[in-house]
């Protein structure tokens, strides 16, 4: 029951409004109280903003209203004589008599609208967007699919946010895998990712008077699974649900190796880490590159990066068991 502005709502001096109803003594009636104050801040609002050739409604305006007060732009006229309520019942109270500034009685005062539509369609801030890629079902047989997700919110006191500017590409491709500069504000895409890729979403909302957001940006490296790694020696593939694609190749054959080819600047192996692993040697064209050392207190898994480089070019390693028991998940090649 607290107000935040002040309109004009005496039945003395509000519309007059005819009716026609036999009902009742057909004729002109004056009106006021909130079925007049209402209506008519929401039509001085609505023609500020048509005004702007704004043709879609405004977000919450109180956000507005507030900033506004705080410019000090004259956006108010502040209501200070008047009362609300029977003064014969308030005694002090003086929560029913307005007063410099804010009160409890008229609010911030009597808005001018065409100031708060100024404050509207040039908010302090910005409208901002959020962006996400993500693998859809990483640990299923089908670890590729990936959806991309972005939403747009409205400036403090801002318009609601009408579109986006949306584009998906995969490093090192012309080609965008998805694009639209006028795409829903809230919405996803997916699509199937080639393994050993990296992929990066873009996002930039626009709210309803044209006023564009930061762009937000989310990457995604799109692992190897081990599955496609060539082996030699003797080596053990188990179906586990927390892997990579469910899969997991296994050894504990000295000199058994796998090799994998993927194009990129840093490149990182996931496996497994416990107690009874031990290490393994990767090498590039018979290069010692880094030895992988698996064993750990407890078990888990992690990712090592093993090789990185300020360009980009398509690589062979061969990683080879030393002793013990080694593992290989996936490989992730960023860049």
């Amino acid at each position: 029951m607290v107000p935040d502005i002040a309109a004009e709502a005496d039945p003395a001096t509000g519309f007059p409004v005819y009716t026609s109803d036999p009902s009742s003594a057909p004729g002109f009636y004056q009106t006021g109280g909130t079925s007049l104050a209402a209506p008519v801040s929401a039509a001085l609002f609505t023609n500020a903003l048509a005004a702007h050739a704004v043709t879609s409604g405004a977000v919450d305006v109180l956000p507005a209203l507030y900033t506004a007060l705080g410019t000090n732009d004259g956006s108010f006229r502040d209501i200070t004589v008047g009362s609300n309520g029977a003064i014969a019942d308030a005694g002090n109270n003086p929560s029913v008599s307005a007063a410099v500034g804010y009160d409890t009685v008229t609010g911030l005062g009597a808005p001018l609208w065409p100031k708060i539509v100024d404050r509207v369609l040039n908010p302090l801030d910005w409208p901002t967007a959020k962006a996400s890629l993500s693998l859809v079902n990483p640990h299923s047989s089908s670890p590729y699919k990936v959806t991309a997700r972005w939403s747009g919110a409205p400036a403090s006191g801002g318009l609601d946010v009408e579109n986006a500017a949306v584009r998906i590409t995969r490093v090192g491709h012309a080609k965008s895998v998805f694009s639209k500069l006028v795409a829903p504000a809230n919405s996803s895409y997916s699509f199937k990712a080639a393994p050993g890729s990296t992929y990066e979403l873009s996002v930039t909302t626009r709210d309803l008077a044209g006023t564009t957001s930061i762009t937000k940006t989310s990457t995604l490296v799109v692992p190897i699974d081990d599955s496609d790694f060539d082996f030699f020696g003797s080596w053990r593939h188990s179906k586990r649900g927390s892997n990579f694609a469910g899969t997991l190749a296994q050894t504990s054959h000295s000199g058994a190796a796998a090799s994998v080819r993927a194009s990129g600047k840093t490149y990182s192996l996931l496996a497994h880490t416990g107690p009874s692993y031990g290490k393994l040697l990767v090498s590039q064209h018979g290069h010692r590159v880094k030895v992988i050392n698996l064993h750990a207190r407890r078990s888990g898994e992690k990712k090592f990066t093993f090789f990185k480089s300020g360009s980009t070019s398509n690589r062979r390693f061969d990683f080879f068991c030393r002793g013990k028991l080694v593992n290989l998940d996936a490989l992730y090649v960023a860049g």
